[in-house]
């Protein structure tokens, strides 16, 4: 679908469906569109509410068919509910609203009037950006591995929605909105990128196929791209790495991507991402219930993979890295068991107590390669890790742990600009006590009941060095199955949570 930003009236567009955004206003419905021609269109509006059918509330679409209003052969009015508390989130949902109406009533194509939002938010091109993310986003379907036509030249769906206007009759206006639009444009791409790669099954996504279609995605972009594989993971005595893929028939990979966009003088962001591209979990095995989902065990990989191809994409003045050990988990006689005993690329031994958790393991030695290859101006890493935080924080939040107070504005600043929402958990010493093992420095399971979420935490700060600022990211509910959440997210699949999130903290880092 293509999405076109333009500075003219919107009779100009020649779509077949007019979008127009209406707010509550009181009792009253609101929706700024003077001088624009509409004027069919508002007394739709109006009539409807004096009549119920419009309440103009978050999320609501009324489609008006065949009303030859203005030029258009269909209006769909979408509420942003009330006037004041009116953001770039109500925005991006409510251009997901919009596409996913559209899409039900098979409409070819439509011009979303900009007039009616532009000044509901004080920054266009914040605005820009937020509906574009919610068109790009709502309109994604994950359909690589459906049955495509036998003969391919036949002519695409005819109820298709080909494309998207967004109209301004204010030139000034539309260029800062249009520049939010190309933003936004980049960030969705590079967002349902990621997408892709959590929807995609284990036996079409392997470490070597995770690795070849990020090179293949880096293409072009400033982006010096490396994938390590068996031998050259063993050469940097990565042990937990190798423990964790001992069961698998698949070669492990560490993915290293760098950009180096700032001055040479800077030191570098450095982004981790636990890339299991399928877990069973290994001798302590699975229930085989929803075992399925573990093909989406690699999505903080691929949200990393995502943020660094976004970054590029927008030239930002600023060094990145990104970082991902890539492997199965996989139950066979050589596979690892509990009670093993691993030695990290730090040189730290770590008692595998459950084989089940070992996402912790393999960014122990991606963290550990960090600190020693790197200067890290910060490090971020990014894991489906527990459990345990799906319980506190369901499919709403993606839990972090952040030391740091300067970064942490940082990053509560990224998550209030993407729309990702984060929620911060605590990391003590006493959830460090609870990871040291009996017969190794470390165990791989806490030694207390509950605060699993922390624990895990506490595990990996034991491999990044001391006077590092690090934040840990756990996205086990924020990364699939979101869409009851979130408009612009599939009611199945991955959601590619933290993508948009990081590349602005990349964007934001050295401001």
């Amino acid at each position: 679908m293509k999405l076109t930003n333009i500075a003219a009236p919107l009779s100009t567009t020649k779509a077949q469906t007019l979008v127009l955004f209406a707010t509550q206003e009181g009792k009253a419905v609101g929706c700024d569109a003077k001088n624009t021609g509409i004027n069919k269109g508002l007394e739709l509006i109006h009539k409807a509410h004096a009549d119920g059918r419009l309440k103009a509330g978050a999320k609501e679409a009324v489609f008006f068919r065949s009303c030859d209003a203005d030029g258009f052969s269909h209006v769909l009015v979408v509420g942003l509910g009330a006037k004041e508390k009116i953001n770039e989130e109500v925005l991006r949902v409510g251009a997901a609203v919009a596409v996913k109406a559209l899409t039900k009533e098979k409409v070819t194509t439509a011009a979303f009037c900009v007039q009616s939002i532009r000044r509901l938010t004080k920054n266009a091109v914040e605005s820009g950006r937020a509906i574009a993310e919610g068109v790009l986003l709502g309109k994604y379907k994950y359909s690589e591995l459906k049955t495509k036509k036998k003969d391919e030249n036949e002519p695409a769906n005819d109820y298709e929605l080909a494309e998207i206007f967004l109209a301004l009759d204010d030139k000034s206006a539309s260029k800062l909105f249009g520049s939010g639009v190309d933003i936004g444009t980049i960030l969705s791409e590079a967002t349902n990128f990621a997408r892709d790669l959590g929807n995609a099954p284990g036996n079409y996504l392997t470490p070597t196929i995770l690795a070849d279609r990020a090179q293949t995605a880096a293409k072009g972009l400033p982006i010096k791209f490396q994938a390590l594989g068996k031998k050259e993971i063993e050469g940097l005595k990565m042990g937990c790495l190798l423990g964790v893929n001992a069961g698998s028939e698949q070669e492990p990979k560490f993915i290293i991507m760098e950009y180096f966009g700032g001055k040479k003088s800077d030191d570098p962001i450095i982004f981790v991402g636990k890339g299991l591209t399928f877990d069973s979990g290994g001798i302590s095995i699975k229930p085989s219930a929803a075992m399925e989902e573990m093909k989406f065990d690699m999505c903080g990989g691929a949200a990393v993979i995502g943020a660094i191809l976004a970054v590029a994409r927008l030239k930002i003045k600023v060094n990145m890295v990104v970082l991902v050990p890539s492997t199965e988990n996989m139950p066979s006689g050589a596979a690892v068991k509990p009670g093993d005993v691993l030695v990290a690329m730090n040189g730290k031994t770590v008692e595998v107590n459950n084989t089940d958790a070992e996402g912790r393991l393999i960014l122990a030695d991606a963290l550990s390669y960090a600190c020693a290859k790197y200067k890290p101006a910060a490090i971020v890493d990014a894991a489906t890790l527990t459990g345990a935080c799906v319980v506190a924080l369901g499919n709403v939040y993606a839990g972090f742990f952040c030391k740091d107070p300067k970064f942490l504005k940082k990053i509560q600043s990224a998550s209030q600009l993407s729309g990702e929402r984060i929620w911060q958990l605590p990391l003590v010493d006493e959830y460090v006590e609870d990871m040291k093992g009996t017969y190794a420095d470390l165990s791989n399971i806490g030694s207390a009941k509950g605060g699993g979420s922390s624990q895990g935490a506490a595990f990996l700060s034991q491999f990044v060095n001391e006077g590092i600022t690090w934040a840990h990211f756990d996205i086990a509910g924020s990364a699939w199955h979101t869409g009851n959440r979130y408009a612009y997210n599939s009611d199945k699949g991955a959601s590619g949570s933290a993508v948009r999130m990081f590349a602005q903290l990349a964007i934001d880092f050295n401001e």
